[in-house]
């Protein structure tokens, strides 16, 4: 299993929901990868990230989102 990180500046570009899917898909492709996102701003367009993103930042998921959100098989931008 690969144990490497990338950066999401390496898939950036200004359509960030488009973005995270080239994230998200090169994740699928290598598992065990860490996906880095730098502090910043994205705008996210899809109304299922929306309302992972409101679950996780008002509590909604879990004592522990990690174990749920952050894989690459989450539902979150596909």
């Amino acid at each position: 299993m690969n144990k490497s990180t990338v950066y999401f500046s390496s898939f950036l570009t200004e359509d960030h929901t488009a973005s995270f899917d080239a994230a998200m898909a090169y994740l699928r492709e290598n598992p065990g990868t860490t996906l880095h996102v730098e502090p910043g701003t994205y705008t996210i367009t899809r109304p299922l990230a929306r309302e992972a993103q409101n679950a996780l930042m008002t509590g909604g998921l879990t004592d522990d989102p990690m174990s749920i959100i952050f894989k690459p098989d989450y539902e979150y931008a596909v």
